[in-house]
């Protein structure tokens, strides 16, 4: 199984597959995907389209230890906020902390 770091460019990042078709997803590699839209390397709806995409598609598996998290935190980056800007910036930084941890 590959494990996903969160340090490989999206694209390459989303083609990661064992021999099984399997990869991992972790607590680093959401983490990264949400700092590389702060940083405004990704757009809202790159990030959307991934976080839809990875919590629906067949062979992805959590890590063990941070499931709950990572599946939440998939689930609120692939949700758009409602008032955009201000949501969005609180929606970040509550994210930020639950990932941080």
């Amino acid at each position: 199984m590959t494990t996903l770091t969160g340090n490989e460019p999206l694209a390459y990042l989303l083609s990661l597959r064992d021999a099984a078709g399997t990869f991992l997803i972790t607590r680093a590699a959401v983490r990264c995907l949400l700092e590389r839209y702060v940083q405004g390397d990704l757009s809202r709806e790159q990030v959307f389209h991934v976080c839809d995409v990875l919590e629906w598609m067949e062979h992805v598996v959590y890590d063990t230890a941070d499931e709950d998290v990572i599946a939440d935190a998939l689930f609120r980056m692939a949700t758009p906020p409602a008032a955009q800007d201000q949501e969005d910036r609180v929606n970040v930084e509550q994210l930020r902390r639950v990932l941080a941890a």
